[in-house]
């Protein structure tokens, strides 16, 4: 029976994963690589077909392996590529892939293009073909494509520095998007007369870093889409797959751009978002989801690889079997030389870099499936022959193989060498602290059991001998300053995740918070992190630069409203936090000098943002008001799902009536999200007849001031104005400022000055100011420059002479 292509794909894929299945079973427990056991099974099968034998045996399977040995090459590229590219983006760590993207990208760009020279030059001085520097370029480029995914996976076991993960995995993703525009480069110049001269530095500048905006936009449109389907988890994982082809199809193949970093940046987008947008229950199948995706994409192109060679590559050919632990020692030559002539700039770059990283970047650069899926797609491409289709697709597969069964075999070994399976002194004072804790919970849940009259018959010696619960388990005592400081700012992580959970923080809160502690994180520790605080939630440079424009006043306004509600909602947040920790750190039991220590830095935290909470409920009552509103009714919501679930747990309420109340609870919380921020003061016009200093002055005069003046909110910590600034008055309606007196640029006298009171120089005058203003908190003024104050002199003229009376 003849089966149609469709049917014969369809076939192929459901025998990959059965072959898949049954090699994942008979490797159980053996060291021989899951996916050189798939190459080794397609070699056989490959062998079978071209002996005619398996033609014979099973017709089927004879159609599958022809039809998967002349499979279309761009076909190969667009279904593998997406998914392997998505999901190793997607399980990255965005900060830690932010904080060390200098070193990534030194690694990635500059790193890969020397490798790619260094592999052609010495393909062309040592291999016997003959090949031309297009042909050569193009082997080093797909060979230089890294996918350490084996060693990712035995340093996370062994307990290694994370930002030694996140350098190799980063690395990869890069490199594989470097890799692949080189490789399309080099393809398109092998076309009968194109030139070097048709695609110039620049165009590759365009094609990478337009193919990561287009990535990120779709990455931020997907998102949205995303979190609109609240209850229909199986939509949004598949909006998940969506994204991917469509990103990497719409760059490719309409706008011309590089698709693989464009699903780098589409992973990367979703990855920092993602836990802010979707249940946690959407998440976990999500990674879940794409975990068995990645497996059956390297599942399938391992025995596509092993099957093609087999059907189209003489198995008896000495030479080129001769040749591949050649070129495996030329790679890895390379991969050494690149790394040693970027060893002084990775060194300079923020993250450290020492030589045991160095080797463990060498010996752990792996070859694995996107090489694979690159070398595929050059079998029956019509801009090269099928000699050396063939040459570089055995020689990948064999550098392949090889990093396989030699370096990621031997990596454990060199991680003990090089002593990176020891955890740190701070932390193994964590983890030790985590085991006690564990056994303390092991015992009381014991302890019950044994008062079971149903279970007083178990023989709890042998059950105690079993599990290694130890009746005198002390403690662990955090001793080392820095791994206190590293647990508690975890705990804090668990806190503010609870708080978002319970509707206590919104989701840009959340995200800012945790920001914050990444970056106390980074390196040593630091515990005083309110100040991180404060740098997050400055204004953005744009946002300065069209705040200097009266026509923006409106929009600048509304931006400082948001960034105000955001500022009371993280400071809420990280005073709850701080408060627990307080009540946490007892149970940890550490030295009484360190616990003092650490109780005064939290207990400083805690004042810092208790003052900013205050103030701003003092100034702003009634966006204080909305929001606390606003705040009740998440988390009363948020009860209310729970209590429905609860009830169903129970037996109290079935499935439909389950569904009925959660869409009604989530269709209430959908309105939430909608809430819109009141305007700072409800009626500007009575805002300043409360003022103690305008009390008994004219309407008019008022809204002369509302009418000329612009409205405007300066963040805490900005100047309003220095030493230099001209026809600049201000009028403080909300707020504190700090008035700096100087004297020839030495400060002389500070004051504090609270709304009403005017601030800087008459406009009319062109003499500078001759002092500065900065804000304690956020404050609220009416400024107005030299145009204004004329306009309003000319409507009343003796409005200004009672505004240049008002106290200073």
């Amino acid at each position: 029976m003849q089966l149609t292509a469709e049917l014969l794909l369809l076939l192929c894929a459901i025998s990959a994963l059965v072959i898949g299945s049954a090699v994942r079973q008979m490797l159980h427990g053996k060291k021989l690589p899951y996916t050189v056991a798939l190459m080794l099974v397609g070699l056989l099968l490959g062998g079978l077909d071209r002996s005619g034998l398996l033609r014979e045996i099973d017709p089927v399977s004879n159609q599958m392996v022809s039809y998967i040995a002349t499979m279309e090459p761009h076909l190969i590229l667009a279904l593998f590529l997406p998914i392997l590219i998505f999901e190793s983006a997607f399980n990255m760590e965005p900060h830690l892939f932010k904080r060390l993207f200098p070193q990534i990208s030194l690694l990635a760009v500059p790193g890969l293009i020397i490798a790619t020279v260094l592999t052609a030059w010495a393909c062309r001085m040592f291999l016997p073909w003959q090949w031309s520097w297009t042909e050569a370029l193009l082997f080093g480029a797909l060979i230089s494509a890294t996918d350490p995914v084996a060693v990712v996976a035995l340093l996370k076991e062994l307990g290694a520095p994370k930002r030694l993960e996140t350098l190799l995995e980063g690395e990869s993703l890069l490199n594989d998007g470097t890799a692949i525009v080189i490789f399309l480069l080099f393809l398109g110049l092998l076309q009968p007369g194109a030139t070097m001269s048709g695609m110039t530095l620049v165009d590759f500048v365009v094609v990478a870093i337009g193919g990561g905006v287009l990535g990120w936009l779709i990455g931020r449109l997907f998102l949205i889409w995303m979190r609109r389907l609240q209850q229909d988890p199986l939509a949004q994982i598949s909006l998940s797959v969506v994204s991917a082809f469509f990103c990497y199809m719409l760059a490719e193949v309409v706008l011309h751009l590089s698709g693989v970093v464009a699903v780098v940046a589409l992973g990367l987008t979703l990855a920092t978002h993602i836990a802010l947008w979707l249940p946690n229950k959407v998440i976990r199948f999500l990674d879940q989801f794409w975990h068995l995706l990645a497996h059956v994409a390297n599942t399938l192109a391992f025995l596509l690889v092993g099957i093609t060679i087999a059907v189209n590559i003489p198995l008896d050919d000495k030479l080129s079997w001769g040749l591949i632990p050649w070129v495996y020692l030329i790679v890895m030559l390379v991969r050494t030389i690149t790394v040693a002539l970027l060893y002084p700039a990775l060194k300079k770059m923020p993250g450290g870099f020492r030589l045991d990283k160095a080797i463990v970047l060498v010996w752990g650069s792996l070859r694995g499936a996107v090489a694979l899926v690159l070398a595929l797609s050059l079998m029956h491409a019509p801009s090269l022959s099928d000699e050396r289709g063939h040459q570089i697709l055995f020689l990948t597969a064999g550098v392949v193989s090889l990093t396989l069964l030699i370096n990621a075999a031997t990596m454990r070994h060199l991680c003990q060498w090089l002593k990176l399976d020891r955890l740190s002194p701070a932390k193994q004072a964590a983890m030790d602290h985590a085991c006690g804790l564990l056994n303390q919970a092991t015992l009381a849940s014991a302890a019950e059991l044994k008062n079971n009259p149903h279970l007083r018959l178990s023989n709890w010696p042998r059950i105690e001998q079993q599990l290694g619960i130890q009746q005198t388990h002390e403690l662990g005592t955090p001793t080392d300053r820095e791994a206190l400081f590293r647990q508690l700012l975890e705990a804090e992580r668990q806190l503010y995740w609870q708080q978002y959970h319970q509707g206590y923080l919104s989701r840009s809160a959340l995200h800012k918070l945790l920001q914050a502690l990444d970056l106390a994180l980074d390196g040593k520790p630091q515990l005083n992190h309110h100040q991180i605080l404060d740098q997050l939630t400055k204004p953005p440079l744009w946002h300065r630069l069209i705040s200097q424009f009266p026509g923006w006043q409106n929009n600048t306004l509304a931006l400082g409203q948001q960034r105000l509600r955001l500022q009371y909602d993280m400071a809420r947040g990280f005073v709850q936090a701080q408060q627990d920790l307080q009540i946490l750190l007892p149970t940890l039991s550490p030295p009484v000098e360190i616990a003092n220590e650490v109780m005064h830095l939290l207990h400083e935290n805690q004042r810092q943002l208790e003052f900013r909470l205050a103030a701003l409920e003092q100034h702003y009552p009634a966006l204080c008001r909305a929001l606390q509103t606003h705040i009740s009714q998440r988390v009363l919501l948020n009860n209310r799902a729970e209590t429905i679930e609860k009830l169903a747990s129970q037996g109290l309420l079935e499935s439909g009536e389950r569904e009925k109340l959660l869409t009604d609870n989530q269709m209430k919380k959908a309105q939430l999200q909608h809430f819109k921020l009141p305007s700072l003061h409800e009626n500007q016009l009575q805002q300043l007849q409360q003022l103690e200093s305008l009390q008994k002055w004219p309407i008019e005069h008022l809204q002369s001031l509302l009418r000329h003046g612009q409205h405007r909110l300066i963040d805490e910590g900005e100047l309003l104005f220095n030493e230099k600034s001209r026809s600049c008055w201000l009028l403080l309606l909300a707020g504190t400022v700090q008035v700096f007196d100087t004297d020839k640029g030495h400060i002389t006298d500070i004051s504090a000055k609270g709304a009403g009171v005017q601030l800087g120089q008459d406009p009319a005058t062109p003499t500078p100011c001759t002092n500065r203003a900065k804000a304690i908190c956020a404050v609220e003024v009416l400024s107005f420059d030299q145009q204004q104050w004329q306009a309003m002199a000319k409507e009343y003229p003796v409005l200004i002479k009672r505004l240049l009376n008002l106290p200073k």
